[in-house]
């Protein structure tokens, strides 16, 4: 199973907002940047991405839950994060954060914290209050964007607790899984 993280309670009225680098716009996503999409996630670690996913994970987007951050001297789509409604049983009535990809050449400013900020505001205008992700323990920068933003692991299966120590051991982040625990009781309380 993939590392759980989700939106917390505590973050809940707070407005994350991180600074666009210059040179960049956000906007979102439309069905026309399919070949640039694409090509970005593949770029960024996805090799299963294809044109056929990208219709697919559409289909399942919430209005205006593809976010993207072109680069304005080129014009190319550089960044993106999706947000999918997408329930499961310990998630009800969830929206996922998903497929966050960053082409290489462009990593290291921050673009990834934008667009996935864009979904969180997005699902909460939509009216979500369950936000959760997956992702894979060595997808470091990914993980510590999600912790930088706020995002606190879920700790819904027992060896989860050991694979975040030595995340956040390599990561160099503080892991305090009691606290975790108490803010994950909290939000799913408020489910």
């Amino acid at each position: 199973m993939q590392l759980q993280m989700i939106w917390p309670v505590t973050k809940w009225e707070t407005t994350v907002r991180p600074a666009l680098a210059k040179g960049y716009v956000l906007r979102t996503g439309r069905r026309e940047d399919a070949a640039a999409v694409t090509e970005l996630l593949v770029a960024a670690g996805f090799a299963e991405w294809n044109l056929e996913m990208f219709g697919q994970w559409l289909d399942r987007a919430i209005p205006d839950g593809l976010w993207v951050v072109e680069h304005e001297a080129s014009g190319l789509v550089v960044c993106c994060t999706w947000a999918v409604h997408r329930p499961q049983a310990i998630y009800p009535f969830g929206g996922e954060l998903g497929w966050v990809g960053c082409r290489p050449e462009h990593t290291g400013k921050g673009l990834s914290s934008v667009t996935c900020a864009a979904v969180v505001q997005r699902f909460r205008q939509g009216g979500y209050r369950c936000i959760y992700l997956s992702t894979d323990d060595p997808r470091l920068p990914a993980i510590k964007t999600y912790l930088k933003l706020g995002w606190i692991p879920n700790l819904v299966e027992p060896d989860m607790a050991g694979r975040w120590q030595a995340v956040c051991e390599k990561l160099g982040w503080p892991c305090d899984l009691e606290i975790w625990a108490r803010e994950v009781e909290a939000t799913k309380a408020r489910w």
